[in-house]
């Protein structure tokens, strides 16, 4: 069907078509006003889409033929396994650099006292302070104090002295004998009821309280030197050890900054204050 224009022109009148065509092929009445009436659209035709075709797979056999459908990739061993603890984690690989560390240490002393050469200043100070913890962590005290021994043959240390007092005073017994029963080769220990033991522990004492006095720490308790202290009272008397203070021959300011750890132990009637 021919599409009539209905653009207007100067006096508004439809233009004639240019080949003329009864009115009576074309729709009349309302279908005719509808025509005219609806908006004129263009139509583009498109090819239509044709879906491409699903891959083919072979049938599956009872298990001569292999089959192309793919199957999910099993987890390893290594996925299965359940993943160790962040917290327990840190302390194995801790451990493992104490061990690891412990046994370049022994190695390199064995090999400078095969050789006989000097072991003091093979390490420094702080070295030596760190091996000393390094083995007490490992509970190996003998060790421990031998390193503690070679860092106060360097320079003075507030940590050594304070590790070797504890030391003389019980803190670490059990441990030492529990050293000596899982190890051979370990110097016996010496009594604490040993009068070398008391004089060693009340040397440590006279070192820290000038230590803590240069630092304006005057607190007689609770204090590291105190609590040591009257565990020594316990073991010895309080006579024996002030006597045996005395007989250290100190300078009055020194031996008066010891006597306050005296006179808290008689305040406080400690065991072994009454004899």
């Amino acid at each position: 069907m021919d599409v009539i224009s209905l653009s207007d022109t100067d006096h508004g009148e439809a233009k004639e078509p240019e080949s003329q065509q009864p009115l009576s092929d074309i729709d009349s009445g309302p279908q005719l006003t509808e025509q005219l009436s609806a908006p004129q659209t263009a139509v583009f035709e498109t090819a239509p889409i044709e879906p491409t075709p699903a891959p083919e797979h072979l049938p599956i056999s009872g298990g001569d033929e292999e089959s192309l459908v793919t199957k999910p990739e099993e987890p390893s061993d290594i996925i299965r396994k359940r993943l160790c603890e962040r917290w327990l984690d840190n302390l194995i690989m801790i451990l493992f650099d104490d061990l690891r560390m412990y046994t370049s240490w022994r190695s390199r002393m064995h090999n400078l006292r095969a050789t006989g050469q000097p072991v003091t200043y093979r390490y420094t100070q702080a070295e030596w302070e760190a091996l000393g913890d390094l083995a007490l962590r490992l509970r190996r005290p003998s060790e421990a104090r031998e390193a503690y021994e070679y860092a106060l043959a360097i320079r003075f240390s507030a940590r050594a002295w304070q590790r070797l007092l504890e030391m003389h005073s019980g803190v670490y017994t059990s441990m030492q004998q529990e050293e000596q029963r899982r190890h051979e080769g370990v110097p016996e220990l010496m009594p604490l009821t040993s009068n070398d033991s008391l004089m060693q522990a009340l040397d440590a004492v006279v070192w820290l309280s000038v230590y803590h006095d240069r630092w304006y720490n005057n607190m007689a308790y609770p204090n590291p030197v105190c609590e040591q202290l009257i565990k020594l009272i316990n073991i010895h008397g309080l006579s024996k050890v002030r006597n045996s203070m005395v007989s250290m021959n100190l300078k009055p300011a020194v031996f008066n900054m010891v006597k306050k750890y005296f006179e808290v132990a008689e305040k406080f009637n400690v065991r072994g204050s009454k004899w």
